[in-house]
């Protein structure tokens, strides 16, 4: 019998690099679409997004600088709290957008093809428990 954490482990890589390849046209790498697609849903602050893709404030500060740097996304001082930045997506960021989710959506189709709709509900169910579990 394989072991079960190799292939969700070998399973995650996959489906990352097949989002990453289907993104790269677009300019943007995975761990960016991450935060663009973050402040997009409403998270406003590096902090937040930190937290939200379990990720540290330092790496996602990086990436912030980066994308302000390259255009995707803007940088404003809270009126209410001088001390605090809040992320907005520039145009160029809302343009992509689109593509991103259609990135998605395709490598989704395509990791879950040749699952019926219950394999897929089981798969869900048992990774819900291996996550809860771990928490």
């Amino acid at each position: 019998m394989k072991d079960t954490i190799t292939l969700l482990k070998k399973a995650a890589k996959a489906v990352r690099c097949g989002f990453s390849d289907r993104l790269s046209g677009a300019g943007l790498t995975r761990p960016q679409w991450d935060v663009i697609k973050e402040i997009s849903l409403g998270a406003v602050k590096a902090s937040d997004i930190a937290v939200r893709l379990k990720s540290d404030k330092p790496t996602v500060s990086g990436i912030v600088k980066r994308l302000n740097f390259a255009g995707w996304i803007d940088i404003k001082k809270d009126v209410q709290d001088g001390r605090t930045k809040l992320l907005y997506l520039s145009a160029k960021a809302e343009a992509v957008l689109k593509k991103g989710r259609q990135c998605s959506k395709y490598v989704k189709t395509v990791a879950l093809s040749g699952l019926n709709s219950s394999e897929q509900a089981l798969l869900n169910r048992c990774l819900e428990t291996i996550i809860k579990n771990l928490k």
